[in-house]
């Protein structure tokens, strides 16, 4: 035995926005992946997408050795869906589930790069999810700022140096952190992978460290702000 770990396959799920996918890694190499982008409903996609992948790379579900979902933030819906499905898989075979937050995998998606990474999701309500994201001289993935849902506006002014942006929310505001910021707003398109893809690598990791959670109560959504049906149950 030379005490290295075995090689692990990890499948990563991703429902926290409209553009979803799924993958599937071995060690940290992305096997296969799917994007859900413009599906109808995730919760029908999903298992038809993870049984085309097990069939292109002739693997049997038992043989995953861990699940990895992104738990938001992002849309309350998506979230639920991914985390339900996590879940049900990690339940149905005794495998643990590990939970992976969807902005910091989203910026594990950009290569490394001496700028500013600022995922934004689209969080409707004339707000934005999301944080900023830096790359140290050992290469590693620092998150500067706690996630958070904010106004385009405030996002801006806080915006110094040139600066990665990316997300659903580029979709709707793009135009104004143009107009407002000029040369330092550098709109992404060259990504490493899917987020399922980075969440299913950040997954990996965190198994190999021996996290990972089997507990369903213990698995729960980051939400950062109040659902709609909780904002009327608390005005009634």
């Amino acid at each position: 035995m030379d005490g290295r770990m075995p090689l692990m396959w990890i499948l990563g799920i991703d429902t926290s926005s409209p553009k979803g996918s799924i993958a599937l890694t071995l060690k940290d190499k992305i096997i296969s992946e799917r994007s859900l982008a413009n599906k109808a409903s995730f919760s029908k996609y999903l298992f038809s997408s993870l049984d085309s992948i097990l069939q292109e790379v002739n693997l049997e579900i038992s043989k995953i050795d861990a699940f990895a979902v992104s738990i938001g933030p992002g849309s309350f819906t998506g979230l639920r869906v991914g985390l339900s499905t996590a879940l049900g898989l990690s339940l149905a075979q005794k495998k643990p589930v590990i939970p992976i937050e969807t902005l910091y995998a989203m910026a594990h998606t950009i290569p490394v790069t001496e700028f500013v990474i600022c995922p934004i999701l689209d969080a409707r309500k004339g707000e934005v999810y999301t944080s900023f994201f830096q790359y140290d001289n050992n290469k590693q993935l620092c998150q500067l700022v706690e996630d958070r849902a904010i106004k385009p506006e405030i996002l801006i002014n806080e915006i110094k140096k040139p600066t990665i942006f990316f997300g659903t929310g580029v979709d709707a505001y793009e135009g104004v952190l143009k107009k407002k910021l000029g040369h330092i707003a550098i709109f992404n398109q060259c990504y490493l992978n899917t987020v399922a893809g980075s969440a299913a690598i950040l997954g990996g990791e965190k198994f190999e460290m021996g996290e990972g959670q089997r507990v369903s109560n213990q698995l729960k959504p980051k939400y950062i702000r109040h659902s709609e049906a909780e904002v009327r149950l608390a005005r009634a």
